[in-house]
């Protein structure tokens, strides 16, 4: 009888398939006897011939390696030379016509291409990661932000990002050591606001690795750092003048501070007041303080004196979420008896009642830029001849919580 063979071997798989009828038994099947004879051929269980089945439908498999495309492969399909689908692989493409560079990168996603990046970092000296360190807890909305736009910015050079929620802990230190074992090519950070934790940036420094700041608080730091950030001083003076266009003289601000975190909002601050009183106004604003918290008798007090605020500018949106609830506790309607406009604009602030006015701070932006700075910087080889300030201007967003008024005497 015909004894039929099949055989098939790959570099990390090989199998024998053996099938035998007229009662023969393969050599792989040894069962016991109660497996029964029926019509001169061996019962083989289903499971045995559902497998065989499907061994016989199988591509050839290859080894992990052999599969994975790569630039020769790409060339060999193509028809042209290695070094050619090198230089399009890599960008370089003004050699090349148009239709060349096409037909490599249209062969290259065909076959699923993807560059080996830490074949080219062993050539460069580059890892091709960041690292972002921003204490995630605190402010998210801003910190999402600016993680959006760094790790947009850096996905289009080939760069991943290391993220490490900064904590104001001992902690930060040993984080900064993975990212410096790692071989980061540089770091965007965002201190924590209670500064705890600031030998991990000297640390960085003293292994030379590229940093951008997201917040300004280079004098508190005494390091000489790049920086991109909301530009505060527009922001500032913008909030005065429209709140002055409304016909507003006696404005109000909270909160301002002492703490590190303050220094940026102390510069707001201060171009707030300016633009106010150059239009003959005052300002109002709560007693300065250490805490980031809601401070909600401080806001209390200041509505509730007789010759109280008639418009609000806060510093952040939950602050000013919370300052439309303390009026509402004292009988003030907004927009109608006090106007409120923040600064951040949260999410939540679209569905307020009423809806509140405030201020994109273009944190997506700033992360873009700061990567990009940062991309120049370590291309550059850290040469710090001079650190880079950028500042980004905010966005108004006009809601419904503020209204025009008649002129007020300043009193």
């Amino acid at each position: 009888m015909m004894v039929q063979y099949l055989r098939r071997r790959s570099s990390w798989l090989s199998l024998e398939f053996y099938i035998a009828t007229a009662g023969r038994t393969p050599k792989w099947y040894k069962r016991k006897k109660d497996h029964g004879k029926v019509a001169g051929c061996r019962i083989i269980p289903l499971s045995l011939l559902l497998g065989y089945v499907t061994f016989c439908h199988m591509k050839k498999p290859q080894s992990l390696a052999r599969s994975r495309p790569s630039l020769r492969s790409i060339a060999d399909a193509c028809g042209i030379s290695y070094q050619t689908v090198s230089r399009i692989i890599n960008g370089k493409t003004d050699r090349h016509t148009p239709k060349t560079v096409a037909l490599v990168e249209g062969t290259a996603a065909k076959m699923g291409y993807r560059k080996n990046l830490l074949a080219r970092g062993m050539l460069t000296g580059k890892s091709m990661t960041v690292g972002v360190m921003l204490p995630y807890y605190i402010n998210r909305g801003f910190n999402t932000g600016i993680l959006q736009g760094i790790q947009g910015e850096l996905a289009r050079h080939d760069y991943a990002a290391l993220i490490i929620s900064v904590a104001g802990t001992k902690e930060d230190i040993t984080h900064s050591h993975q990212l410096i074992e790692r071989r980061v090519d540089g770091v965007v950070f965002r201190p924590h606001p209670m500064g705890e934790s600031d030998a991990y940036l000297h640390e960085l420094m003293r292994h030379h690795i590229p940093m951008v700041s997201v917040v300004d608080i280079e004098q508190s730091l005494n390091i000489p750092l790049d920086f991109v950030g909301v530009d505060e001083e527009t922001l500032g003076r913008t909030a005065a003048e429209y709140l002055l266009s409304l016909g507003h003289r006696r404005l109000g601000f909270t909160r301002i501070g002492d703490a590190r975190f303050d220094l940026p909002l102390n510069e707001r601050y201060a171009a707030f007041v300016t633009a106010v009183e150059s239009a003959g106004g005052k300002v109002v604003s709560t007693p300065r303080s250490q805490s980031a918290d809601f401070d909600a008798a401080a806001v209390e007090g200041m509505l509730s004196k007789r010759n109280r605020p008639t418009a609000v500018f806060c510093s952040v949106d939950d602050i000013a979420f919370q300052t439309i609830e303390v009026a509402k506790k004292l009988g003030l309607s907004v927009p109608g008896d006090l106007s409120v406009i923040g600064s951040a604009n949260y999410e939540a602030s679209r569905f307020t009642s009423p809806t509140l006015t405030t201020f994109d701070l273009q944190t997506e932006e700033i992360g873009r830029q700061a990567a990009q700075l940062l991309l120049r910087r370590i291309s550059s080889g850290n040469v710090l001849r001079s650190t880079s300030r950028i500042h980004v201007a905010p966005e108004q967003i006009v809601r419904n919580s503020a209204s025009r008024i008649g002129d007020l005497s300043v009193s």
